[in-house]
């Protein structure tokens, strides 16, 4: 049996007499019935936020936009759907709603499930059942296997029962899930832990064991990531969550160093969000000795160094966090030269990122125009596209206003975009 079969099997029980119920009722009350408190109001609104960080978005989803639908359909889908994830971190699913109605690809469907989740956790509960029947239309139309990209319509459905999986309606969950495959399956792991009784526990373990046992690098790392879960669900538990660190730490050896950091994170922000930096602390630094072990090209290795230094900030440590992005700027002003132009934004922009979750905006502005300036030296306007989207989200979602200057280079850089693709010929 595989393993997301097996764990299929320990699905959160559906209350007594609720599907039958849910399933003739309306779409408002049927999300309500399982568990999403009713909002005030019926309309779909956004909280307030900054003028500017509604710029930033807008400004974002233009340059995400402008890319051609031929050949960048790909491209330009997958950068529109950041934008929306950046609306929901920001509490905007009305504009990220209206931003979905615009994806061209299977991408839209993915947003509407994301929508749909972002409601059925935010007490919109009215608009969860029409968002998820949106979404599963399309998946429906898309379904032919002789396409090849299965997965796209998988990650969509695993997208789906994640919401199903909240709102209790674990048949629904189940229908979707059928024949998924297992490298889509870990979000639906999360919805599943988070509700998990403690006395499941030692049944996930086995389970875990099993998949580990299978040998499979795919099984071994979805294993772990669910065991992360579990190290979060019952971080309260001193007993359980050590058991649960010490069975990814026993078996990761069959893993890449990336995934192990990656693994390290997750359990990091489990001690910060339950308020325990001196675990945190702990975890950081094996973090980083993990880093330190491997040798990493330029591009991959800034966004790890800010990563730790963010968890480091958050645990207390700040002056460490401070040296240690200081640290990170050098590398990339003496090593910039090493790292193709295409990569040079991506690399740099999570120490801006980090400046400002420390709270220095000055010192995250002025990273943020390097950034800026990296990205537009590329003379292709698609990665030109592709950062100034993801630029202008990151400012957006870690609250940073742009200078007067700043913002009279982004829109020059749009203008250079659309001017360029529209001597091209392409719309």
């Amino acid at each position: 049996m595989t393993m997301h079969l097996c764990l299929l099997a320990l699905l959160l029980p559906v209350q007594s007499g609720s599907l039958s119920e849910v399933r003739a009722a309306p779409a408002a009350s049927q999300a309500t019935t399982q568990g999403v408190p009713a909002a005030a109001e019926t309309t779909l609104k956004n909280a307030p936020i900054e003028a500017f960080q509604v710029q930033l978005l807008e400004q974002a989803f233009r340059a995400a936009s402008a890319m051609p639908l031929n050949p960048h359909i790909k491209d330009r889908s997958r950068a529109q759907d950041s934008t929306v994830a950046a609306c929901l971190k920001l509490k905007q699913p009305a504009r990220a709603l209206a931003f979905v109605d615009h994806i061209a690809n299977w991408r839209k469907a993915s947003g509407y499930a994301d929508v749909a989740y972002y409601c059925a956790t935010n007490g919109w509960a009215q608009h969860v059942q029409p968002l998820l029947d949106r979404a599963e239309q399309i998946v429906q139309s898309a379904e032919n296997p002789e396409t090849g990209q299965a997965w796209r319509v998988d990650r969509v459905r695993a997208n789906l029962a994640r919401t199903y999986l909240h709102l209790g309606r674990t048949q629904d969950a189940e229908r979707l899930l059928d024949g998924i495959t297992e490298s889509e399956l870990d979000q639906v792991y999360g919805a599943q832990i988070e509700h998990l009784d403690k006395s499941k526990f030692d049944e996930q373990l086995v389970k875990i064991d099993a998949a580990v046992a299978a040998g499979g690098f795919q099984e071994t790392q979805i294993a772990l990531s669910m065991c992360a879960k579990l190290y979060e669900r019952f971080f309260a538990d001193v007993d359980l969550r050590a058991r649960a660190e010490a069975k990814i730490k026993s078996a990761w050896d069959k893993l890449p160093t990336m995934v192990r950091i990656d693994l390290l994170v997750m359990l990091a922000e489990a001690a910060l969000d339950h308020q325990d930096p001196a675990a945190a602390l702990t975890l950081v630094s094996e973090l980083e000795e993990l880093r330190k072990s491997t040798v990493w090209s330029l591009e991959h290795e800034l966004p790890l160094i800010a990563r730790s230094c963010e968890l480091r900030f958050r645990a207390g440590d700040a002056q460490a966090a401070r040296s240690g992005v200081e640290s990170g700027m050098k590398l990339f002003a003496s090593g910039s030269s090493d790292i193709p132009d295409l990569f040079q934004a991506g690399a740099l922009r999570p120490l801006a990122e980090t400046y400002a979750r420390m709270g220095d905006r000055s010192a995250a502005l002025t990273a943020y125009r390097l950034v800026v300036e990296v990205g537009a030296k590329n003379t292709n306007p698609r990665p030109r596209a592709e950062d100034l989207t993801a630029t202008c989200l990151s400012m957006a979602v870690h609250g940073i206003e742009p200078a007067d200057e700043l913002k009279a280079k982004l829109a020059s850089i749009m203008d250079g975009i659309v001017e360029q693709w529209a001597s091209r010929g392409t719309h």
